[in-house]
Order: structure tokens, then sequence, then C-alpha cells
């Protein structure tokens, strides 16, 4: 970003100093040094807290699901090479792991502190779930989209057999 302004400040100065005072060519250099600064940032909700014992459940209850479903499309897929739960009590986490040869690894990662799940996808990139209690669901602090209906979507474009949550 500092190279694109200093680039910009020093055509200008070229210019001016060379008399061809051209405003159109700097303006429309200013303009996109503007749109790049100007990025806007996703909003991200804030995260609702429950009662811890009501999240391990839930969260428990996902990882056993997801762990049967991604077993389940294994016998179909043959590209599915890993499917792994891990809980690690000291940094009071748990974590899914599954590895798609020729496609990448899906982490879904349980933060019991924060009460946040967030997931790693090869095609999406990381995103941050919550819990809804009302809904019983796992949604998006960024733009509530629910996690199963995110999943089945890469999963059915990207291997065969269906993903059944």
């Amino acid at each position: 970003m500092r190279r694109i302004l200093s680039f910009t400040a020093f055509i200008a100065r070229r210019k001016i100093a060379s008399g061809l005072n051209n405003h159109v060519f700097c303006r429309g250099l200013l303009q996109n040094v503007k749109r790049l600064k100007s990025k806007p940032k996703p909003q991200e909700f804030e995260v609702p807290r429950i009662e811890r014992d009501i999240f391990e459940k839930q969260r428990d209850l996902l990882i056993g699901k997801l762990e049967g479903a991604f077993n389940e499309v294994k016998e179909i897929e043959t590209r599915i090479k890993e499917v792994a739960p891990f809980y690690d009590a000291e940094e009071d986490i748990a974590i899914l792991h599954v590895r798609i040869d020729d496609f990448g690894l899906y982490v879904f990662k349980f933060d019991n502190k924060d009460q946040i799940l967030y997931f790693t996808s090869p095609v999406s990139g990381v995103m941050k779930y919550f819990f809804d209690e009302q809904n019983e669901r796992w949604i998006s602090n960024r733009d509530k989209h629910l996690l199963e209906e995110l999943l089945v979507r890469e999963t059915t474009k990207y291997l065969r057999g269906y993903l059944n949550l």
C-alpha cells in the first residue's frame, strides 16, 4: 500500500514538474488508491454466551454427527483418508480433522472458553460459528449462514456422495 501511495505521489510530482499537469491521470490513480484503502470489513455479530455444559453437549453432538456423515461418504469416496476427532483437556479445545486427497483438509476446532467453532475449509477458508440456542443450529457470526448448509454445498460439489447432516 505504501508503494502505491509513494508511486502516485512520485507520478504527480513528475507531471507537475514537467508542466504536463494531467489532472485526469493523477485523479484516476488517486481514486484507485482510495478504493484500495477503503475495503469494507465484514461485519461480525456478537457471539451470544450459553451455559458451558450446553455448549459441550452441542459440540459433542456435532462432532459425532460430522464424524458419522464423513465416514458414511468415505465408503463411496475413496479420497477421504482420515476422519479424526481429538480432545485436549489442558487447552480446553476439541478438534475434528477430515483429510481428503487432492482436495484439502477440513478442520473443526471448538474453543470451549470462547464458545466458538473455528471452521477451516479448503474452499471457503476460515470461518467462525456459534451455537444458536433458540434455533439449535451452528450459525456464522459474519453473515448468519448455517454450517450444515455450507458443508453440504461444498461436499456435494467436490465429492461423490451426499453428506447427510
